[in-house]
């Protein structure tokens, strides 16, 4: 269990475009609250705010799940009761604040664990484990679409995941990204990365308007063939080189398996998933604001 481990359960921060994934998680993990989200269950508090939330219960962890509440402040103080902090993206702050938020994490004996999602989806374990076989040879080229397009914060976290997922499947370090992004109506964003990475390989990235980053469809070419996964008639669908694969389609699954893998840990400090993304994942944000402002594709710098 995570060290100083207070068995008083998680917290989680959402909002109405996770539900499911909120209701999944009470059934199957010791839920103490709910903040930005109506849970299913009548026997997890609901709160207004995460203050009210932390004040309320003997909370062991926060996991937020959408990036609504996910300021540097409200992370200070989290941290600083001692609770542990898991969060499905990035935080929209500063090298400087990171750095103090390592040092608070040390100081109160927290952890603060970022992003890691996608490492826990089944089709996309299944996808990274056929990419190392002879018969698909080396990585050439990844495209991965997904919804989250229904703001900028959400639209930024499901692209920062995608760019996760890009750079475990293709087993490198992205250099260089360009970014597009245009608006059709409210609560409507497509956001589109162009990646190139360290090995020579290439990566597409498309966010569209919808709820759901978790169900991209992913398609993976290789120096002997391709590999790809999509959903089809509630099933996920993974075809490769001489193969096929049907596994079953249980998207809030993965967000139980990481929240499990969380509580289980007993790290202290700030733990990344993806060091190589982290830095262009704070990059990003601003680069997709000024792609939506200026109408044009941007490179991230």
């Amino acid at each position: 269990m995570i060290k100083g481990a207070k068995d008083g359960g998680i917290i989680l921060v959402g909002d109405r475009h996770v539900r499911a994934v909120v209701d999944e998680v009470c059934r199957q993990v010791p839920v103490v609250g709910v903040v930005g989200v109506e849970a299913a269950s009548a026997e997890v508090d609901g709160f207004a705010d995460l203050d009210d939330a932390l004040r309320s219960t003997a909370a062991d962890a926060v996991c937020m799940l959408s990036p609504k509440q996910a300021s540097f402040i409200s992370i200070c103080n989290i941290i600083s009761r001692g609770v542990h902090l898991l969060c499905a993206g990035p935080l929209s702050a500063t090298e400087n604040q990171y750095t103090q938020l390592t040092q608070l994490a040390t100081q109160h004996a927290a952890r603060i664990h970022l992003g890691g999602r996608q490492r826990h989806v089944p089709r996309l374990q299944k996808m990274n484990e056929l990419r190392a076989s002879d018969a698909f040879g080396e990585p050439v080229y990844a495209r991965c679409v997904a919804g989250g397009g229904i703001s900028v914060d959400t639209a930024w976290w499901s692209m920062c995941e995608l760019l996760a997922t890009a750079a475990w499947l293709l087993q490198c370090a992205p250099t260089r990204i360009v970014v597009a992004a245009t608006r059709n109506g409210r609560a409507r964003l497509h956001v589109t990365l162009t990646v190139a990475l360290d090995n020579r390989a290439n990566a597409q990235l498309c966010v569209v308007p919808g709820r759901d980053g978790t169900l991209a469809d992913t398609w993976l070419l290789g120096s002997g063939g391709t590999s790809s996964s999509r959903c089809e008639d509630g099933d996920i669908l993974i075809a490769h080189p001489d193969q096929r694969h049907i596994l079953d389609a249980t998207p809030a699954s993965s967000e139980v398996t990481w929240i499990r893998n969380f509580l289980a840990d007993d790290g202290l400090g700030l733990q990344v998933e993806d060091e190589s993304v982290l830095d262009l994942s704070r990059r990003l944000l601003p680069a997709i604001r000024r792609a939506l402002k200026e109408g044009r594709m941007c490179e991230v710098s």
